[in-house]
């Protein structure tokens, strides 16, 4: 299931597949002004809410919630739309990590506590983002969820 047969919300109708695919990778890669990576939750947490107030779009308390072991699998969706926005109007290298790290995260809790994949994107390119990111996030709640996820991934893959 994913929620990319739902409409675009407001902006996001020119956000091609290709185009968020480059965004994504480009937000991955990049690291910020200052050449340091987003750290962790509270810094991409802060980063959202700062980048939503620049944008007039939902930013504030997104991660948190994606984070939140009772998020719905809908929950999650918009969370991962919201994310999509936000970095498509993102400016700035860390604003981007910042919004792609909330969109893995809905993505991977979307997977860990429903089984269920709401990003259109393919299976391994997203095993490979978990696996670095739970590298990256070890220690972490954030990099638990990635773990959780990749693991999920290979056992899924074990059982084909």
């Amino acid at each position: 299931m994913t929620s990319d047969d739902a409409p675009d919300p407001p902006g996001m109708s020119s956000l091609t597949g290709s185009r968020l695919r480059a965004l994504l990778l480009a937000a991955l890669e990049s690291p910020t002004e200052d050449g340091m990576h987003v750290d962790g939750a509270a810094g991409a947490s802060q980063k959202l809410a700062a980048l939503g107030r620049r944008l007039g779009a939902p930013g504030e308390g997104l991660l948190e919630e994606a984070m939140a072991p009772t998020a719905s699998v809908p929950d999650l969706a918009r969370i991962k739309e919201a994310a999509k926005l936000l970095l498509a109007k993102a400016e700035r290298n860390d604003d981007r990590e910042a919004a792609f790290l909330l969109y893995q995260v809905a993505a991977a809790a979307a997977l860990t506590r429903h089984g269920i994949e709401i990003s259109s994107r393919p299976a391994e390119d997203q095993r490979q983002q978990y696996e670095s990111l739970a590298t990256r996030h070890a220690g972490f709640a954030l990099g638990d969820l990635f773990r959780r996820a990749a693991d999920r991934m290979h056992k899924a893959d074990s059982a084909t």
